[in-house]
């Protein structure tokens, strides 16, 4: 399902029903063309990457055969990505990346409104009382506490489900084109699933962060070693029915 930067899954997206019923290609479908257009929409937003699948997955999510799609095919919003190898359906691609930017935003001015509150408030009462009623205690105790430290330095370029941190307090935040190269090249793992661990990893093993030039060596390793380790994909039974992959 789609995610935010956070690994968070976005279980909505904005569908606006002026700007659907209105497009020219819409309105030239038939019915039956436009309830295998929304279902695809759905499937694909379960995904990895809403907005981006292969030729043979939104084949699939239309409930076509090979002959049906060669024939209908150019009747649906659809067009080849920057690399050529996916099909892209910009609108819902666009809904995607305008969600997630809503959904952390709306977190963070959460998190914010939640600092200010209890830190100015119900932290400064508790510390005070000291959970016992002495306020000399109290403050001996707040000012004992650790404080909290930010793992990462604030930097805009730093939200993204494909950003890694790098030396110098940098961000790696690679292309759409690198990303999609990226799924291609590596097909039998989750590429969106493989960052977050490398990410993890980076920030728990400090002295061996990268440089920002070294990065996207150090991803195009550790991804390939995944591969490795994974069943081949071309091993795999494919199925003619429906399926939402992650």
């Amino acid at each position: 399902m789609a995610k935010d930067s956070a690994g968070r899954k976005l279980p909505w997206f904005k569908l606006w029903p002026r700007d659907f019923m209105s497009d020219p290609v819409i309105q030239a479908m038939s019915f039956d063309k436009r309830g295998r257009f929304i279902w695809a929409c759905m499937c694909s937003w379960e995904t990895d990457t809403p907005g981006m699948a292969t030729e043979d997955q939104w084949r699939k999510w239309l409930g076509y055969s090979w002959e049906g799609w060669e024939a209908n095919h150019l009747d649906y919003p659809l067009i080849p990505g920057d690399m050529g190898a996916l099909l892209v359906q910009k609108r819902l691609l666009y809904e995607f990346q305008q969600t997630r930017q809503e959904m952390e935003r709306r977190s963070n001015a959460g998190l914010t409104g939640a600092r200010a509150r209890w830190g100015a408030d119900a932290v400064a009462m508790r510390s005070h009382s000291g959970g016992n009623g002495n306020p000399s205690e109290g403050r001996r105790q707040r000012a004992e506490e650790p404080k909290t430290v930010s793992p990462e330095p604030s930097d805009p370029t730093a939200s993204g489900p494909f950003v890694l941190p790098a030396l110098g307090g940098k961000f790696w935040n690679p292309t759409p084109n690198e990303v999609e190269s990226m799924i291609l090249a590596f097909p039998g793992v989750s590429v969106e699933s493989e960052f977050a661990r490398m990410k993890a990893w980076l920030l728990a093993n400090r002295t061996k962060m990268k440089t920002l030039r070294g990065l996207p060596r150090f991803a195009n390793g550790w991804l390939s070693r995944q591969q490795d380790s994974s069943k081949p994909a071309t091993t795999t039974p494919q199925s003619d029915g429906w399926e939402v992959t992650r």
